[in-house]
């Protein structure tokens, strides 16, 4: 497969080929006649367990704009893409994080990989699209993990606001 990308045109060089136990990721589901999801299995732990030292090396080496990550990944590997992001924000290269998050329960990883102080207003994600579900996953997890304690009155001066929306 890779050969043939090759011969097409297609830069392999970031496709990681690895030895292991485990198979090929794997998800299967069933959905009503109106597409609504009536049961699913899946089987992520190849990915749960891809290398960090190789996806950091292909963030530097590709030079991104954009790092599209979801939710199978391990929250260590979250952590890592999340920091090099920082980091190379830190030297004006600006590289936006996209979060797909997947499932109701991966979801909730997210919150596990941010550091505290740094989802409002200083968020790192740019951009998510959780169904209704995993947007309510997502608040809960940053929510038990006290990621949204602020001064409410910082808020309001950061967002230029006088109060007068508050009144009746």
């Amino acid at each position: 497969i890779i050969n043939d990308l090759g011969s097409q045109g297609i830069d392999t060089s970031g496709i990681l080929q690895i030895e292991s136990e485990n198979k090929t990721a794997t998800y299967v589901s069933t959905h009503d006649s109106n597409g609504s999801l009536i049961v699913a299995c899946a089987d992520m732990k190849l990915i749960e367990t891809m290398s960090i030292d190789h996806i950091t090396k292909e963030i530097t080496r590709s030079n991104a704009s954009f790092i599209l990550f979801d939710g199978n990944i391990n929250n260590a590997t979250m952590k890592k893409i999340i920091k090099k992001a920082t980091i190379n924000n830190d030297n004006d290269k600006s590289i936006k994080l996209i979060f797909e998050p997947t499932s109701l329960p991966k979801s909730a990883r997210l919150s596990n990989a941010i550091e505290k102080g740094i989802v409002y207003p200083n968020n790192s994600i740019s951009l998510t699209l959780p169904t209704i579900e995993e947007l309510r996953s997502m608040y809960d997890s940053f929510s038990n993990n006290e990621m949204f304690d602020l001064e409410w009155a910082n808020v309001i001066f950061w967002l230029s606001l006088d109060g007068s929306i508050f009144k009746n």
